[in-house]
C-alpha cells in the first residue's frame, strides 16, 4: 500500500506534469515560452529520477526470504556467469538491521559489478561473509589489480558512502595478483543512520566506475 501511494501521489504526477509541459512546448508560439516549458519538464524529470533512485535504494535485497547469503550468492553468479564464484559464508546469519543488510547487499553487488566490468582476465571471484561483533565482507578476484586513488570513480565512492553512513568502512587494495574490497559494518546502527537517504545523500548511479 505504501509503495502504491508513493507511485500514485508522488512519482505519477511528476511524470504526467513533465509530459504535459513537453506537449505544451510543442504548441508554444515563442521560443522563450518553449524554453521555459522544456526547462520545467526537465526539472520535473530530474526530481522523478531522484525519487526512483531513493525508492530503489530503500528496497530490500532480492529474495529476502532466502536471507542475505542467498541474495549475495545469486547476485554474484548472475553478474559473473563465466567466472568461478566462491562464496565463503555461514549457512545462516543472525538477524541484523535492515539498513545493514541493504548496505551489505548493495556494496557487494557494486564490488562484483566492478569485477565484471574492469578486471580483465579474472577467472575466480571470492565473496566472504563473517559476522561477530561486526559484519565483515570481502570481495576478491585474481585479476590484474585495481588501484584506488583520487580518480577511483563513482563506484568506490558509492561503496564507501554506504558503509560510512552506518559507521562502517570500505577499503580497496590492488596488486598484480588481484583486487580485494574489504567492508566492515556495525551490526547495530543509530536511528538516524537507519533512515532512508534523502536526495542530497543519494550517490549517482551513472558515470565512471573504479578502474
Amino acid at each position: 500500500m505504501r509503495l502504491r501511494n508513493y507511485l500514485h501521489d508522488g512519482l505519477g504526477p511528476l511524470l504526467v506534469g513533465a509530459r504535459m509541459q513537453l506537449a505544451a512546448a510543442a504548441r508554444a508560439g515563442s521560443d522563450a515560452r518553449r524554453a521555459d516549458l522544456v526547462a520545467g519538464a526537465s526539472a520535473d524529470l530530474g526530481t522523478a529520477s531522484t525519487s526512483v533512485r531513493e525508492l530503489i535504494d530503500g528496497l530490500r535485497p532480492a529474495d529476502p526470504d532466502g536471507g542475505l547469503v542467498t541474495a549475495l550468492e545469486d547476485a554474484a553468479h548472475g553478474l559473473l556467469p563465466d567466472c568461478e564464484v566462491v562464496l565463503d559464508a555461514p549457512a545462516e546469519l543472525a538477524p541484523m538491521p535492515p539498513a545493514v543488510e541493504i548496505a551489505a547487499y548493495r556494496i557487494v553487488t557494486e564490488a562484483v559489478t566492478n569485477v565484471a566490468r574492469h578486471a580483465v582476465g579474472v577467472t575466480r571471484c571470492t565473496v566472504s561473509v563473517r559476522a561477530a561483533q561486526h559484519l565483515v565482507l570481502l570481495v576478491g578476484d585474481d585479476g590484474p589489480g585495481v588501484q584506488a586513488g583520487p580518480g577511483a570513480g563513482v563506484g568506490l565512492a558509492s561503496m564507501r558512502a554506504r558503509a560510512e553512513e552506518l559507521g562502517g568502512s570500505c577499503e580497496i587494495s590492488g596488486t598484480p595478483e588481484g583486487t580485494t574490497v574489504r567492508v566492515v559494518l556495525p551490526l547495530s546502527v543509530s536511528p538516524r543512520a537507519a533512515q532512508p537517504r534523502t536526495s542530497r545523500d543519494v550517490v549517482p548511479v551513472d558515470g565512471p566506475r573504479i578502474g
